[in-house]
């Protein structure tokens, strides 16, 4: 169980005993940020080689190495979630990597924007593709409907949930012209349809 834990600037492992359920720490498998980073939510590429993690006080995105055996995160990289230039405040709220692992979406709060990054198949490192208004004030959640074809953004100052077209062979956003208006939304999900 990987756990990010902002206060701590760490995303600290846990071996869980299958019979059980209780956690165990791992000290030795520690991801270690630098202090203020504020590690927020994290991603796993789908080859399981990798782990994403968004730290929403630096407004940067941090990739690991990730050993599946041992559970071992190696530091690889850090980069901005910002455009180069932008000056403002800013904080990081939700990150997702693309179902076949060739991108990285992170949503800005402050900039109100997502964050494509395209992920290197060979080193996982990542390269800032575009920062795209998401639609409205304080993009806090994003989701990918089932198909991976849109970007459903919540948007919790200016009470709209925005749906993005997302391109699947470039990763690159375009709005739809969709729009629902929700106070204040956070969160979604969707429902698995019964079969």
């Amino acid at each position: 169980m990987y756990v990010a834990d902002l206060g701590v600037d760490q995303v600290r492992v846990y071996d869980v005993d299958s019979a059980s359920g209780k956690p165990t720490r791992t000290a030795s498998s520690l991801g270690q940020f630098p202090k203020g980073s504020g590690p927020r939510h994290l991603a796993f590429h789908p080859s399981n080689t990798y782990v994403f993690v968004n730290n929403e006080l630096s407004s940067s995105v941090t990739v690991f190495a990730h050993d599946a055996g041992s559970a071992a995160l190696k530091e690889l990289q850090t980069v901005s979630t910002r455009p180069p230039g932008f000056e403002g405040a800013n904080n990081t709220a939700e990150i997702l990597v693309s179902a076949d692992g060739k991108f990285v979406y992170v949503s800005n709060r402050g900039h109100n924007s997502i964050a494509v990054f395209q992920v290197d198949e060979t080193t996982g490192r990542l390269s800032l593709l575009e920062t795209t208004p998401s639609g409205g004030d304080w993009p806090r959640d994003f989701k990918f409907d089932p198909t991976g074809g849109f970007l459903l953004v919540e948007h919790q100052k200016s009470d709209n949930i925005v749906v993005l077209r997302v391109d699947r062979i470039t990763g690159k956003v375009t709005p739809t012209g969709n729009e629902l208006r929700v106070s204040k939304p956070v969160s979604i999900a969707f429902m698995p349809v019964p079969k």
